[in-house]
């Protein structure tokens, strides 16, 4: 059995390596991941969070854009959201339970902007990876 848990971390630590055969999924599969990404995203929202039409549309609108890349790199970044939405629900959680008062929507948006990276920097490495050397 694969570690699951590789597919969390790996992507927010800027550790993915199209190359290796651990990071193939089928089509399926990889819809399946990124269905899961928003089901996290929905499921940490109304857990902690507040939320609107805009970030449940938008929410969805993911699940419409990621839909149609790459299976392999759909896959990947099912796992990075994934990852995202339980490290959002942690970080933010910890930081409210600080006292300051703004440094929940400071963690929050650092957080943010890390995640946005990784996911910038995983596309990215995507694209420059050769094709034929992805097993």
């Amino acid at each position: 059995m694969q570690n699951l848990l590789k597919r969390f971390i790996e992507p927010l630590t800027l550790r993915v390596d199209f190359r290796n055969p651990f990071w193939y999924v089928t089509p399926l599969q990889a819809r399946l991941w990124v269905a899961g990404a928003v089901a996290a995203d929905l499921a940490v929202q109304f857990v902690a969070g507040a939320p609107t039409l805009m970030t449940v549309v938008s929410s969805f609108l993911t699940l419409l854009l990621f839909w149609f890349v790459p299976a392999r790199l759909a896959g990947a970044i099912g796992g990075l959201y994934i990852g995202q939405a339980i490290g959002s629900l942690v970080v933010v959680t910890a930081a409210s339970l600080s006292g300051v008062r703004l440094l929940p929507e400071v963690v929050g948006f650092a957080w943010w902007g890390w995640c946005m990276f990784s996911l910038a920097k995983m596309v990215l490495v995507y694209i420059r990876t050769p094709k034929a050397e992805m097993l």
